[in-house]
C-alpha cells in the first residue's frame, strides 16, 4: 500500500469524525501518552482535522 491509498483509506475511515471528535480524542491520548508526546499528537490531529472534510 502506498501513501496515496493509505491517505485514501485514511479520509475514508474520517469519514463520520467531526474536528470535535478529533480534538477530544487527541486530549485523551494525550492523558495515557508521556508530556513530550503531546506536541506530536496535536500535530496528527491538526493534520486529521486539515484533511477532514467535516
Amino acid at each position: 500500500m502506498d501513501t496515496n491509498d493509505m491517505m485514501k483509506k485514511a479520509q475514508e475511515m474520517l469519514g463520520n469524525v467531526s474536528d470535535e471528535q478529533i480534538d477530544e480524542y487527541a486530549e485523551q491520548l494525550k492523558g495515557k501518552t508521556p508530556d513530550n508526546m503531546d506536541d506530536k499528537v496535536d500535530m496528527a490531529a491538526d493534520f486529521l482535522k486539515d484533511h477532514n472534510d467535516k
